[in-house]
């Protein structure tokens, strides 16, 4: 979901105030956010009785948005540490090389 997408409880003056809590970087990953590069998330998503409430939201990069999707918070950092053990364990960073990636801890 966009940040220009409207949620009930959420409002300009809130998701301003949410991105300074953030220090203006996305949520999950860290990095810097661009308002035309945000999405907003529902940490425990609606299918499963999230709300829209300021509280279960959160600024993210869509990609992580995506990537989530209808996991919960706590579903998606398990995935994501699972993949990376075991990318870890294999040795194998040739991925690096293909996909380009810049993110936390590859500066």
């Amino acid at each position: 979901m966009s940040m220009r997408t409207a949620i009930r409880s959420v409002n300009r003056k809130s998701l301003e105030q949410k991105l300074k809590d953030q220090s203006f970087r996305c949520a999950l990953t860290g990095e810097e956010l661009q308002p035309a590069l945000s999405s907003l998330d529902h940490i425990n998503p609606k299918c499963i009785g999230g709300d829209d409430e300021i509280s279960n939201v959160q600024i993210v990069l869509p990609c992580v948005n995506r990537a989530k999707g209808t996991m919960t918070q706590e579903q998606f950092v398990a995935m994501c540490h699972a993949v990376a053990k075991t990318v870890e364990d294999s040795g194998d960073r040739s991925w690096v090389e293909w996909t380009g990636y810049k993110g936390v801890g590859d500066e």
